[in-house]
């Protein structure tokens, strides 16, 4: 019986983490349509969009390899995490070759520089936090998650409203808050102990890989399927309907 209520406590603190995007969008919503115009919002959400549809390209989906392999008791967990912070970075060096391929997509064009960081801080906090995960930390993990509304919230107020960003303000806080997400998460848990270059078993890699890059297609027909319609609206009707429309959304 003991196993049914720890799957039950460990489900109702992983909602509690994930829930918090939630609540994080219902909140600020009201605040985003007042600080920002319709073509505004429409372009932010373009960047959002076409940013979550490159994360698992560039980082070549490792973050799937992670929890499933570091879950796996037989598996070292160093090899794990450097496999997935090495494979991040590496996909991310390459992805820095399209810089002037990105730099020429209609509406996100001038915007290309945040794009790349979002990318990575994304990138990068998710490969801690599913680590942690693996590692049954899921307490810390659902703290993780409410620490980062909270310092969403903050940054999105503090650059919208006091400095009066803009576009840039709002895709800034992001990056912000993915970026404290991923110190605590390194900082708390101790990561660095996990990086070592040297592998215990030079499999894992490659293991890994193998597991992780079929699931891509899958991530990226679910971009099309949910996702796609956004740039046909603002290639139609332009960022001022997208933004309604993302907003109806």
């Amino acid at each position: 019986m003991d196993k049914y209520k720890k799957l039950i406590y460990n489900t109702f603190i992983l909602g509690i983490g994930t829930f918090g995007s939630k609540v994080l969008v219902f909140l600020l919503l009201p605040l985003y349509t007042r600080v920002l115009t319709n073509a505004d919002y429409g372009v932010v959400d373009l960047i959002v969009q076409s940013s979550n549809l490159l994360i698992p390209i560039v980082s070549v989906g490792i973050t799937n390899g992670v929890i499933r392999f570091g879950l796996d008791k037989t598996v070292n967990k160093s090899d794990v995490f450097t496999t997935g912070l090495l494979t991040v970075l590496c996909g991310f060096g390459i992805f820095l070759l399209f810089e002037p391929l990105i730099s020429k997509v209609r509406y996100i064009s001038e915007y290309t520089a945040l794009i790349y960081f979002y990318v990575l801080m994304s990138s990068l906090r998710s490969i801690c936090s599913q680590f942690v995960r693996s590692k049954n930390l899921v307490r810390l993990y659902a703290f993780d998650g409410v620490l980062s509304t909270i310092t969403t919230i903050s940054f999105t107020v503090l650059f919208l409203v006091g400095f009066k960003l803009g576009v840039n303000g709002y895709i800034l806080a992001i990056i912000l808050s993915d970026f404290l997400s991923s110190v605590f998460l390194f900082t708390a848990v101790k990561l660095r102990r996990y990086i070592n270059f040297n592998f215990k078993d030079k499999s894992v890699p490659g293991e890994m890989l193998k597991y992780s890059i079929p699931l891509i297609p899958t991530t990226i027909f679910w971009w099309i399927t949910n996702v796609s319609d956004r740039f046909i609206v603002a290639y139609v009707l332009g960022t001022e309907a997208n933004g309604l429309y993302a907003i109806s959304y």
